[in-house]
């Protein structure tokens, strides 16, 4: 994880890139990792879809135990 974006395992992941500021024009936190390899225990949540995503590019990694459930859309449009 750097100023660029996220790369795993040589590849690097599409809307990546952390932005600066949100679209309110406030400064957002940045966490930034090189040549680190998650435990076992550790995730890092990205949101794959959107480049302003607020995901573990601004709060860092969660442990697997604050994963409680998966939330799955019940009606979109």
């Amino acid at each position: 994880i750097d100023q660029t974006g996220i790369q795993i395992n040589g590849q690097r992941l599409a809307h990546s890139k952390a932005l600066a500021t949100d679209p309110g024009g406030r400064p957002l936190p940045k966490f930034e990792r090189a040549n680190y390899t998650l435990a076992e225990n550790e995730l890092l949540l990205i949101g794959d879809v959107s480049p302003t995503s607020f995901d573990s590019r601004y709060f860092g990694l969660i442990d697997r135990a604050q994963i409680k459930g998966v939330v799955r859309p019940v009606f979109t449009w």
